[in-house]
């Protein structure tokens, strides 16, 4: 058997095929950027290193290569996020790292030849990329006090050993083991692989060799290594494949002797002397074993067959349910097998839990391997079928109407109408809708864990009342708590005089970035949420605008995020048009100018030195200090001067001068031209952040210095899905050639407008032919992915550069006309050697108008600065940087903290626990239903928003709690960990009941067993507390591991499953398990007594009558003998062989009866 075959799940398939053709799943994968995908995965690799948890094994070829394509996606170089595009790891291909049989490679080494990831990455690297391999499935387990993943866990492959060679078995079992698993371990595996009693008497071979079949004699282990097996709790410490030989002693289907010593022989290593001596240390062993001592019923394991402690957990839960294992284990379950039903499952679940019930509680072993259940359960639900994690509540919500129904005592399942219930009193109509229930539904599972609750809905309308009274079979109780989330964020304020601020928001753990924009306005005084722009920072980019339906979940606790302030509401995402160009002078837009010119336009502005040389276009401009977000109406954003001199108020934020000077106003002479301005300044002045230093002594007109940097003009070149549509560019990086001058934009663009208003209508005049040929061109591309990044990178780089003409390259849109690069000029070689070089079109030369708007929505900014000038304003850098520029005026950030952290004040960090009866007050409080979920009001004749209230109405004997530790929403599922404070004995429910008169009769309750979930959504291990009835002490169920302790240790943070029992005087069934088991027996006694009785009757009586046959056939042979009639003596002569041959059969018949008679009363005595 593969690792493939050994962890096969059917689930992987299914989410591959899932993420593939779910087109809103798609949608969100596309969305997830490369370098949150390496963040996600390295956290969750991080987190979920925890013992028990399972891990899943990706080759190295395959992981490289995807952190590859991640990482060059997220690099500034434009040619490698080029080549990151062109290079898609797909799906996760496993076959590098596994041999031709299907099992791991040899001589692996974790995070050098194969990689490993918690489930939860898993299923998102399966979910972005799809699989082409199995999962291959590992344990993490602790070793030399360290936590690793198992990569070669002990495999093991048995053979039988007997007297002579045979076919009873027909291949050899395996199954895998843990390094930390111990001998006890390996015994319990093997007798459940070979279907062996737990009493079985084992001697183990390791054979230094493959086994050539199933079946071995005893020559074939001659050369193989005796396992010792004598200390059942000794650790395996076994890796790798283990072909290994089994020898059974007192097995029917495996028989085997134990040969005694030859004579001639002296030593006591024959294989003969071995398996006697193996036997005899098993025999006379003191360790603990299934024969040794007397177990204490209940108290017994369950093996875990591959992330089944949630079914586990919740087994142990049932099994420590007094009543119903008591009924159980006095076979009732026989009786009442429903296998008709076809609501049920044919009886096989009763029966597979009955047998469970059995072998808990029969005191002979400390743990088994559940199979048979397992495999019962999964036979008729899919969703257990195979060995992937689930929720214990859901495996226990199945079972218990599994069992219901096999177990249901209505044959036929009756129809009834309910009546009208209008004007009845709640106890009426309670009690008909229960018989109804009843009449339906009458089982075990009935009788002692269904309860009744009454629902009550008011119409938000017309106020009609509706009320009605419905079964339960546990409480789904919500936990009172509104868990929180923290986030960091900085606040800069559009105002430049105002200081940053950095502050932690606190919201809950649902909330969206329209929540978190909200909140922040508040916090700062803004009146309009609308005008926050909430963005994060990486590698001092904006690396992600988020929009409002995002949730504040999805930020990391390292991510870096800003809010920036605006004058006014945040635009629109632009929508682009995919245009194409037949030469380098078409200077088509294609941008729609916003109908509102009030509208903003939104953009970044990043600052950078570039060295002034001829040979400056070579060099990358460096950056220094964080962005910034400037706004600017549309209508305003049409001068260069404007766009400067609001630029350079934003600017002046961070600088250690004053950027502005005084002007004269009736003179209207230029500000001091920047060497003038800065030669006039205190070299001592320190970093202005006050509103006094940017504002004129008497409110007098101020201008920017002259000459401070050159804007230059950029948009965003590279896209990593289809759904890339952003406010502005992220991330971005610029070399010359992607740069446009905006003081060359702008005069250019006047020219034309200038040109455009003298044509008039001429420019009105366009080509048929010029224009059907765009269209088809447009049609193209937008069907086509991006496959020209590639050869225009190629091109760019092999075409010599214009230096002469600034204008040559200016044209921002040539570079980033769309998001796929439909802007790709076909005069570059690579393209035009891959298409077909077209016929040129005659047409005519068409004006349009070029925006009004220097500046685009959807473009930003860059500041080109000398490194001398920046030097002097931002100060130099102490520490290494490429540019030596200071960032000190972007790190002067107000510190606020947390305003809502407690931990100052002790009491209100000290706030009341939660409790299990808060728990109940929020399930029976009343609610309003969302317009989201409307009820359907019969009065109305359509759907109304209503109120909803639950109240409990009938208690069962047995109530499970549910606390509902997993909280979902939309966008976003988490667990919530914290203490719920429980009762362990006497939980009132009385005066939350409507239906109890008499309160002295009190509903007390008292816990006999605790569900816990440890861990997280992506993962987590189950684990069982529990009271055995019988010794009434408490135990800690871990899978196979049970351990006593105390009733103080079992409130914990992990309790999911709360199981209560009602407290009787007297209590229901005061046998115990061993009056039930004696009982039992003295049954089976009796009916076995009665069938010895009948079948000794009845062979009573066929002797008698075949005695008399026999007689009778003798007295005729003597009669032929005597006769002297020669024709007698004929017939005698000619019929005696046949008489004596039928004679003597029947003696042999008689003796056979007599022996058999025997038989039977041996056995009657030995019952008696």
């Amino acid at each position: 058997m593969s690792d493939n075959e050994i962890d096969k799940s059917p689930i992987s398939t299914k989410r591959a095929r899932e993420s593939s053709i779910e087109e809103d799943e798609e949608v969100r994968v596309l969305k997830i950027d490369p370098k949150d995908q390496v963040k996600i995965i390295t956290q969750l690799q991080q987190d979920q290193l925890v013992e028990g948890l399972t891990w899943y094994l990706i080759s190295k070829a395959w992981f490289t290569r995807w952190k590859q394509y991640c990482s060059r996606l997220s690099s500034p170089q434009p040619i490698s996020r080029k080549l990151g595009e062109q290079t898609i790891p797909g799906p996760i291909n496993n076959q590098s790292i596994l041999q031709e049989d299907g099992h791991l490679e040899d001589s692996l080494v974790l995070d050098d030849t194969v990689y490993a990831v918690p489930e939860e990455a898993w299923k998102n690297l399966a979910d972005w990329y799809g699989t082409l391999s199995e999962p291959i499935e590992r344990l993490v387990i602790q070793k030399d006090n360290e936590l690793i993943v198992e990569l070669y866990p002990p495999t093991f492959r048995l053979s039988v050993v007997v007297n002579e060679p045979s076919t009873i078995l027909e291949s050899s079992p395996q199954f895998v083991l843990s390094e930390t698993s111990t001998i006890l371990d390996l015994l319990l595996a093997i007798k459940n692989s070979l279907d062996l009693s737990q009493e079985s008497e084992l001697q183990i071979w390791l054979l230094p060799e493959p086994a050539n079949s199933p079946i071995l004699t005893l020559t074939s282990v001659q050369q193989a290594t005796v396992l010792d097996i004598e200390n059942k709790f000794a650790s395996l410490s076994l890796s790798g494949l283990h072909h290994i030989a089994i020898g059974i002693k007192g097995d029917a289907r495996f028989p085997l002797d134990s040969v005694k010593q030859s004579d001639s022989s002296s030593s006591v290593s024959s294989v003969s002397s071995m398996f006697a001596n193996g036997f005899n240390n098993l025999t006379t062993s003191t360790v603990s074993t299934p024969t040794t001592h007397k177990l204490v019923r209940g108290v017994c394991g369950l093996q875990n067959l591959g992330n089944t402690c949630f079914m586990n957990s919740a087994l142990q839960c049932l099994s420590n349910t007094p009543e119903l294992s008591k009924w159980f284990l006095a076979q009732n379950y026989k009786n009442e097998l429903n296998r008709d039903n076809p609501l049920g499952m044919k009886g096989q679940v009763a029966e597979a839990f009955g047998e469970l019930i059995e072998k808990l509680w029969s005191g002979h072993s400390h743990s088994f391997a559940p199979r048979d259940f397992k495999y019962t359960i999964g036979k008729f639900n899919s969703s257990f079928y195979g060995y992937q994690q689930h929720d214990t509540q859901e495996l226990l919500a199945f079972l218990l109407d599994g069992l219901h129904e096999d177990l249901n005592r209505i044959a036929k399942k009756p129809y009834i109408e309910l009546p009208d219930f209008d004007g009845k009193e709640d106890k009426e109509i309670a009690q008909c809708s229960w018989n109804y229930h009843r009449a339906r539904n009458d089982s075990v599972i009935v009788d002692y864990f269904q309860g009744q609750f009454k629902s009550k809905l008011v119409c938000s309308e017309c106020k009609n009342v509706s009320v009605t009274f419905d079964p339960f079979m546990y409480l789904s109780l919500p936990l009172p708590i509104k868990k929180k989330s923290k986030t960091t964020i900085v606040y800069v304020p559009y105002d430049p005089t105002q200081r940053v601020q950095r502050v932690v928001v606190t919201l809950s753990k649902d909330a969206s970035i329209a929540h978190l924009q909200k909140k922040v306005a508040e916090m700062m005084s803004v009146e309009d949420a609308s005008t926050l722009l909430v963005v994060e920072l990486f590698s001092h980019k904006i690396y992600k605008v988020f929009p409002q339906y995002e949730p504040v979940a999805t930020i990391g606790s390292s991510d870096l995020i800003y809010v920036y302030q605006l004058p006014g509401p945040v635009p629109p995402v632009p929508k682009k048009k995919i245009s194409y160009r037949f030469n380098g002078n078409d200077d088509d837009e294609d941008m729609t100018e916003p109908q509102d010119e009030d509208q903003l336009i939104v953009f970044p502005v990043y600052c950078a030195t570039v060295e002034n040389s001829e040979e400056s276009y070579l060099s990358q401009p460096q950056q220094f200090g964080d962005p910034f977000i400037v706004a600017i109406p549309y209508r305003y954003a049409n001068s260069h001067s404007v766009l400067y001199h609001l630029i350079s108020q934003h600017v002046e934020r961070y600088t250690h001068f004053k950027l502005f000077e005084e002007v004269n106003e009736e003179e209207m002479e230029e500000p001091p031209a920047y060497e003038v301005a800065v030669n006039q300044t205190s070299e001592q002045q320190q970093p202005i952040h006050t509103a006094a230093a940017v504002t004129a002594a008497g409110g007098k007109k101020t201008e920017p210095m002259a000459n401070l940097f050159t804007m230059k003009v950029f948009c965003s070149t590279t896209s990593y899905g289809r759904h890339s549509e952003e406010l502005f560019p992220c991330s971005q990086n610029w070399n010359h050639n992607s740069l446009i001058d905006l003081r060359e934009r702008s005069e250019r663009e006047q020219i034309e407008r200038e040109e455009y208003e003298k044509a008039g209508d001429s420019n009105e005049q366009v080509d048929t032919e010029m224009e059907e040929a765009k269209v088809e061109q447009v049609q193209e591309l937008e069907d086509e992915e991006v496959v020209e990044d590639a050869a225009e990178e190629f091109y760019q780089n092999q075409a010599p550069h214009n230096n002469d003409d600034p204008l040559a390259c200016s044209d921002v849109e040539s570079f980033c006309s769309n998001e796929n690069n439909a802007g790709s000029r076909h005069d570059s070689p690579v393209l035009s050697y891959t298409t077909p070089k077209a016929e040129p079109i005659q047409t005519k030369k068409v004006l349009k108008c070029p925006p009004s708007a220097i500046i685009r929505q959807g473009e930003g900014i860059l500041l080109e600065w000398s490194p001398k000038k920046a030097k002097q304003l931002f100060g130099e850098s102490q520490f290494s940087s490429s540019n030596g520029v200071s960032a000190s005026g972007w790190n002067e950030i107000e510190e606020l903290g947390d305003p809502e952290d407690n931990s100052a004040n002790p009491s209100e960090q000290k706030k009341k626990q939660v409790t299990l009866s808060d728990c109940l007050d929020e399930f029976t409080k009343e609610e309003s239903l969302s317009e989201e979920d409307l009820w359907y009001c019969p009065k109305c004749k359509k759907h109304q928003m209503a109120t909803k209230k639950f109240d409990l109405w009938h208690m069962p004997e047995i109530v499970v709690v549910h606390l509902k530790r997993f909280s979902h929403s939309r966008t976003w599922r988490d667990k919530i960990d914290v203490l719920i404070d429980f009762p362990v004995q006497e939980l009132d429910l009385t005066d939350r009941v409507l239906s109890v008169e008499d309160v002295e009769d009190r509903l007390l309750y008292d816990l006999y067993a605790v569900d816990n979930h440890y861990g997280g959504l992506g993962g987590g291990h189950y684990t069982a507390y529990a009271q055995n009835f019988e010794d009434k002490n408490w135990y800690h169920f871990d899978d196979s591991h049970v351990t006593k302790v105390d009733v103080s240790e079992i409130k914990t943070t992990a309790a999911y499953l709360l199981f209560y029992k009602r407290r009787r005087n007297p209590a229901g069934n005061t046998k115990s398990v061993e009056e039930i088991l004696q009982e039992v027996k003295e049954k089976q006694q009796a009916a076995e007594a009665s069938t010895y009785q009948e079948s000794s009757e009845m062979t009573e009586d066929t002797n008698h009558e075949m005695i008399e046959d026999t007689n009778q056939k003798n007295e005729d042979v003597d009669m032929f003998a005597n006769s002297e009639d020669a024709e007698n003596i004929d017939m005698f002569a000619t019929e005696m062989p046949e008489e004596v041959e039928d004679t003597n059969m029947s003696v042999k018949e008689i003796t056979k009866n007599e022996d058999r008679t025997d038989e039977l009363r041996e056995e009657y005595s030995a019952f008696n």
